[in-house]
């Protein structure tokens, strides 16, 4: 879209683009790869209950939490969809 495409990518489908769009580029939406590990990182894995993975791709989440688990994170989730949890 900021390269001026006529179409986006819904669900698979091209859609025509019937929107303006504008860049905003001092915001980010989410962390990165390097941002989370760093992060990440510095935290006690003894005392980290859980980890939602609620963001991105399904292969790039399961290769992430492999990751953590690796990392020594006990708990890690990826939920499914309207999927809920006693906290």
């Amino acid at each position: 879209m900021i390269k001026g495409e006529k179409e986006v990518k819904i669900f698979g489908k091209m859609v025509p683009l019937k929107a303006s769009v504008k860049v905003m580029g001092s915001y980010s939406a989410h962390a990165d790869y390097k941002e989370l590990m760093n992060y990440l990182s510095c935290q006690d894995t003894t005392k980290v209950n859980r980890l939602f993975l609620v963001h991105g791709e399904k292969e790039a989440q399961l290769a992430f939490k492999n990751h953590l688990h690796g990392m020594g994170f006990r708990d890690i989730v990826i939920p499914m969809l309207h999927e809920s949890f006693q906290l």
